[in-house]
């Protein structure tokens, strides 16, 4: 569930609130879900969805079913690298999480192109009196840019466990990869 967590606080401050996912269960467990009913979750791999819910909430979507975890005051998610470690009384459930969080940036190659763009453009407009006005109107032209395509990729590996043997009863990997284009220069428009 950590693991989860950490993945949607990732989510979340990339503008999304969801990560899918693959929830491996090595044994049968039960789980609380938003209405306070127990349900039974066989051992298997099941398609998950993390759902950031809150700073201080998130959810683990499996079919149908919502289960979620809270984040206790004094705890927080990490934005990067970091772990996450949560008792079952702190997240509400009757399973611990640790979760842990890995963040890389790869660098793609400097890239010089030549981009459209537009500015705008101030006139004088005048009528047949005289009486002229400030307008303004867009233009269209070419920049010169070099920029990179970088690689951000984030996995999230999350447990779920027994607080006192600290068995892993359920574990999610996930993985993000999103394209950032980063200018390193950007000529004038003309």
């Amino acid at each position: 569930m950590p693991k989860f967590l950490i993945l949607i606080l990732i989510l979340l401050f990339q503008s999304c609130n969801s990560l899918e996912g693959e929830l491996h269960n090595y044994r049968s467990y039960s789980l609380v879900n938003e209405n306070g009913e127990k349900i039974y979750i066989e051992r298997g791999f099941y398609p998950a969805s993390l759902e950031l819910k809150s700073s201080k909430l998130f959810s683990i979507e499996i079919g149908d079913n919502s289960f979620e975890f809270k984040i206790p005051k004094g705890k927080d998610l990490p934005h990067e690298d970091g772990e996450l470690r949560l008792s079952s009384e702190d997240v509400g459930q009757d399973f611990g999480i640790y979760g842990k969080l890995s963040s890389k940036v790869f660098l793609g190659e400097l890239i010089r192109d030549s981009e459209r763009c537009s500015w705008l453009e101030r006139y004088l407009d005048c009528d047949d009196n005289q009486i002229c006005r400030t307008r303004y109107r867009t233009l269209f032209g070419n920049k010169e840019v070099s920029y990179r395509n970088n690689i951000h990729q984030k996995k999230v590996v999350l447990n779920l466990n027994l607080d006192q043997s600290g068995e892993v009863i359920a574990q999610l990997l996930g993985e993000k990869k999103f394209i950032k284009k980063v200018y390193r220069y950007e000529g004038s428009c003309h």
